[in-house]
């Protein structure tokens, strides 16, 4: 590190001098303890404060939160997915975060090369180059339709600009009528 020329106060005190180096170090020091211990420690009333402060608030997920635990979460998760933003790992810990599991990102949903690497089940295009930024979330399991379009507002601010959601697909866990659900619109056949 380079010596640093002080101002005259400074120079003239040794403990000034030493507080000055000390704070010159402030920069490399790792502050997400502190963090997550003061997000802990406030009261609930002021949590839409720290939600502000950290980004989280609006379609960055403070909509889809419910409870308190879930807004202190996002709180301390928000600083580590604005690092990520734009990347698929951001998506995935994006819904992560909202508590609906775990899903599968298939990217790149056009000029995919008849060599084993995809199915033609419907998810990829053949043919048409413009779809090469357009993405689909796939779920294993069932998810409401109102998170689903919650989901689909978040991931414009955490997907990379120039890609566009194509779907969110749960095709794989279909609704079983065994009573559990309602034929009320909540849930759809698997496509939102």
């Amino acid at each position: 590190m380079a010596k640093l020329n002080y101002p005259l106060i400074i120079q003239r005190d040794k403990k000034y001098q030493a507080l000055a180096e000390l704070s010159n170090r402030y920069g490399s020091i790792n502050r997400m303890p502190l963090i997550t211990t003061i997000i802990d420690n406030v009261a609930d009333e002021h949590l839409s404060l720290l939600i502000d402060k950290f980004s989280a608030g609006g379609y960055d997920g403070h909509f889809f939160t419910k409870t308190v635990s879930e807004k202190r979460k996002l709180i301390k998760n928000s600083v580590r997915n604005h690092q990520i933003k734009g990347s698929v790992l951001s998506i995935r810990n994006i819904v992560r975060d909202l508590g609906l599991g775990e899903c599968i990102i298939l990217e790149g949903l056009s000029n995919k090369k008849r060599n084993g690497e995809i199915k033609r089940n419907g998810f990829f295009y053949h043919g048409d180059p413009a779809k090469w930024a357009h993405y689909t979330v796939v779920f294993n399991q069932t998810i409401k339709v109102a998170d689903g379009l919650l989901l689909k507002e978040i991931l414009k601010s955490f997907a990379p600009a120039r890609c566009f959601l194509e779907q969110i697909d749960f095709t794989k866990a279909p609704l079983l009528r065994n009573g559990a659900t309602n034929r009320d619109g909540t849930y759809s056949r698997g496509k939102i």
